[in-house]
């Protein structure tokens, strides 16, 4: 008989911290391979074939199952037969996942190849002038439909506290595709060398959670006569429905963007964007990574019914979050100029105020990560399943509206759309149909957290404005004071907070254990 290992209070806590242990350094590592691969792709490539790159990387979003919401919605299921050891329960789970993935993998073949023929509805008639473009795009498509092959596989591991699993096998997989794209971009440039790349990667990466899983889980090869009752399935269904609606809608509002961008304003414009895209989506993704390796004991709670814990472990997060990418803001406002001059010095950048809304947006939607991962592990997919229907409604026409001012009006419109809808409505189903109690406490944390960021983005321009410093130099210590400047404000503010005693007696116990 296979058995899994209960989850205690400590090895919850122990798993939690294993996974940050393995995000962190292997993300780090990440963001310095691509900071050069985008740093040596402007230099080889046009302006016009990164606002490509991003422009379909954006759309294709679409055709990802995990983008889609389905299979974090679907897999929340197994969150309590890991909690109880029920292994018939999460062999059904899984052929479930399986089931409904590969015929989504086959629905968005359908659906994705037709659009080969029509390309220029995302930019304009000057995309084809880009050698290959529509081989271009069948790569993207494949990238975003192969890992719905492997997300079944990928699930257990994951909602079983094992991301650093996964982070690890990402690793290998990205940091090959980068080292093989800088190589390939020095011997042979072109889009579809670029492409292929990252379409091989993405087959790697699943054929390796393919065998790791099936090392981990035997039990997942046997063949199951159990399956999910009628009313299990109709719940999947319906935590699947309220996800996908949530995610596809906010797919439009990022791809939106990106098409206004590329449409209206320009392709040499996009690539400007994308600057700033790439930048942001590395530090996305580690958000992404800090969710999902917090996630799955957040799930495990929720399944043992502990809320009242849960609450005061999403206000210590919330604050660690704010502190991380907070900071993050503190630094990118401060700095993102001299950066881009020794990054890609043939790259301008936009001005003060477009470059502000572009980071105040992704701050924003950074916390809404957390309230949405936190929602998503307490299965919340269902309630507030138009909040984002009508963020995309707001984000597309205030959008249009505001498209003559370039990318700031774009920004502006996105800001706007955001703070009218998911900026409230969002923790208001999280505390009410999640913890059972007031979000007032959360929105005058909140509000505190996103004022004493703005105080220390102010002082860190301030002094980095002064120093007398041109290259790395600049960027670096730059960096450093910024990082200074907002610890040192969030620490004094909020050093005898319940949150950051609890962080900072869980950084102690941590540090005696492995110090």
């Amino acid at each position: 008989m296979i058995t899994i290992q209960f989850v205690t209070e400590r090895t919850r806590t122990q798993k939690t911290v294993r996974n940050l242990l393995f995000i962190i350094p292997c993300q780090i590592i990440l963001i310095i391979l691509d900071f050069h691969l985008k740093r040596k792709f402007s230099n080889v490539l046009s302006a016009n074939h990164l606002g490509v790159e991003n422009t379909f990387r954006k759309i294709l979003m679409f055709f990802s199952a995990t983008n889609l919401g389905l299979i974090p919605a679907i897999s929340y299921s197994l969150y309590k037969p890991f909690a109880t050891n029920d292994i018939e329960k999460i062999k059904a789970t899984v052929k479930f996942i399986k089931r409904l993935c590969w015929a989504l993998a086959a629905l968005f073949i359908l659906i994705g190849v037709p659009f080969t023929f029509c390309l220029q509805l995302v930019a304009n008639n000057a995309i084809y002038a880009i050698p290959n473009i529509r081989l271009v795009y069948l790569l993207f498509l494949a990238n975003a439909v192969i890992p719905c092959f492997f997300a079944h596989r990928q699930s257990a591991i994951l909602y079983n506290q094992k991301k650093h699993i996964v982070v690890l096998i990402n690793f290998v997989a990205v940091s090959s595709k980068t080292v093989a794209q800088m190589i390939f971009l020095s011997k042979r440039p072109g889009l579809v060398s670029f492409v292929m790349c990252i379409t091989l990667s993405t087959l790697l990466e699943g054929l390796i959670i393919f065998f790791v899983s099936k090392r981990q889980y035997p039990f997942l090869s046997e063949k199951s006569e159990s399956s999910l009752s009628g009313k299990e399935v109709i719940a999947a269904f319906k935590n699947a429905g309220g996800g996908s609606l949530n995610q596809v809608f906010g797919l439009i509002v990022n791809v939106t963007n990106s098409v206004y961008v590329s449409r209206f304003v320009g392709l040499s414009v996009a690539g400007i964007h994308s600057s700033y895209d790439s930048i942001l989506e590395a530090v996305k993704t580690f958000n992404w990574n800090f969710c999902e390796a917090i996630g799955p004991s957040v799930g495990n709670l929720a399944a043992l019914g502990e809320h009242k814990k849960l609450e005061k472990r999403f206000f210590s997060v919330l604050l660690l979050s704010n502190w991380i990418f907070g900071g993050v803001v503190c630094v990118l406002v401060a700095n993102f100029a001299p950066l881009v001059r020794v990054w890609r010095p043939t790259l301008r950048v936009f001005d003060d105020f477009t470059s502000i809304m572009i980071f105040a947006n992704f701050y924003m939607l950074a916390v809404r990560k957390l309230i949405l991962m936190f929602k998503g592990s307490m299965g919340i997919y269902w309630a507030g399943k138009y909040v984002t229907f009508w963020e995309a409604v707001l984000n597309v026409i205030l959008g249009y509206l505001l498209r003559g001012y370039g990318v700031a009006g774009i920004s502006v419109g996105m800001a706007i759309s955001i703070l009218c809808t998911c900026f409230w409505w969002e923790p208001l189903l999280l505390f009410k149909l999640g913890f059972k109690t007031s979000s007032v406490l959360f929105f005058k944390k909140q509000l505190i957290y996103y004022l004493m960021t703005a105080i220390s983005c102010v002082i860190s321009v301030f002094m980095c404005v002064q120093l007398d410093l041109l290259g790395w130099p600049r960027v670096i210590v730059g960096g450093m004071i910024s990082v200074f400047v907002q610890s040192i404000i969030f620490s004094v503010v909020f050093r005898k907070t319940e949150e950051f005693l609890f962080l900072k007696g869980l950084g102690r116990r941590l540090l005696a254990r492995h110090g």
